[in-house]
């Protein structure tokens, strides 16, 4: 006789009383069948006491068939769930299948990418996982506020390469290290010790300032420089200038105006309060005028301009051929008459022509005279 074995302890099994059981590490097996594909009743067919595949009706109007749902059969619409507004699978919900959570590519940028498809008001559209101005902007080569720039506006985290005890002394102060490709690299904006300068300022951050250096000036100061001697201030051409401050020393005055010697030009060049007094060239030998007219004299200055004071002497009828400019044209012994029409003693048309007396009892002088013209 073979011994009962019962895995299960249900009773069933190879030579128990109750007879062979087809799951014995199953204590419901055998047992009365159930709508959930297996075989309850151990008759090696499966869920054959449901009418399932059969037509039924799902409350709310929908068509269905049988199916196994939790060990029961139960009437399921056939229809999927799909995205318009409606109950079309009768559940009492309504799209809440259609399509959802299937995952798709949005029209932004960076992090805001991805999205799940999701069925609102009837339509389907692509929602974002990640809401644009969600997540703030790190240092990492991504795009986490979905602006379509990467790290910018990044908080640069703190750094200060100069020596210890420096920081926060004099002119010397801490940057921010700058974002580059994902990762905070450069420090950008600190200040370290620089050898100190004639500035006012402690450069070289020891706590004091321009020490040692026998500065005669700070860096930047400005001051009127005067203009030489003798000019007296505010009169004339002579204007001040104006020196800078260089490396600690006074630079040169720029834009100064010194006294010169005085010239005729109605200005006052040597800048003691009077115009074109003992003026270069004045009271120094001058000539004026031509011909007989010509006389000397001294150089005035009038009006700004220096001028010849000679008294000139009155101009004259020129003679033909005294050789003498008495007319003070610049041309000696051509008189005014020569080259004028006239009538010879024989009462022809002729022309004034200056002609020497060559005749037997002439004195051989030049006279005008007329002659019958060509």
């Amino acid at each position: 006789m073979v011994a009962c074995r019962d895995s299960d302890r249900d009773g069933y099994g190879d030579g128990c009383e109750l007879g062979p059981d087809c799951d014995d590490f199953n204590h419901e097996v055998p047992g009365p069948e159930r709508c959930n594909g297996e075989d309850d009743d151990c008759d090696f067919d499966v869920d054959e006491d449901f009418p399932l595949g059969d037509a039924c009706d799902v409350p709310g109007g929908c068509a269905g068939r049988i199916e196994c749902a939790a060990g029961e059969a139960v009437c399921r619409a056939q229809a999927a769930d799909r995205c318009n507004g409606e109950d079309d699978d009768c559940d009492g919900e309504i799209d809440e299948g259609a399509r959802n959570s299937v995952r798709c590519l949005t029209e932004l940028y960076g992090q805001c990418i991805g999205g799940r498809m999701r069925c609102e008001d009837g339509a389907a559209r692509c929602v974002p996982e990640t809401e644009p101005g969600v997540e703030e902007e790190i240092c990492d080569g991504r795009d986490q506020d979905c602006d379509g720039v990467v790290d910018e506006d990044v908080e640069p985290p703190r750094c200060y390469p100069g020596p210890d005890g420096t920081e926060g002394v004099g002119e010397c102060v801490a940057g921010g290290r700058r974002c580059d490709a994902g990762r905070h690299v450069t420090c950008v904006g600190a200040r370290t010790p620089l050898a100190e300068r004639c500035d006012g300022l402690d450069d070289d951050c020891d706590g004091r300032v321009d020490e040692k250096l026998g500065c005669g000036c700070a860096l930047g100061a400005r001051r009127v420089c005067l203009p030489r001697a003798p000019a007296i201030g505010g009169h004339g051409a002579c204007r001040a200038g104006e020196q800078r401050c260089i490396d600690g020393q006074w630079g040169p005055c720029e834009g100064r105006i010194d006294p010169e010697p005085e010239i005729c030009d109605g200005l006052d060049n040597d800048c003691d309060g009077l115009l074109d007094e003992r003026a270069i060239g004045v009271d120094t030998a001058c000539r004026a005028g031509r011909g007989r007219c010509a006389a000397g004299g001294l150089f005035v200055c009038e009006g700004g301009h220096l001028r010849c004071d000679a008294q000139l002497r009155p101009p004259d009828q020129e003679r033909c051929g005294d050789q003498v400019d008495v007319d003070c044209n610049g041309v000696a012994g051509v008189s005014p008459a020569v080259g004028m029409p006239c009538m010879t003693p024989g009462q022809v048309d002729g022309l004034i022509i200056c002609e020497r007396d060559t005749s037997d009892f002439g004195d051989g002088r030049l006279y005008t005279t007329c002659v019958e013209s060509l």
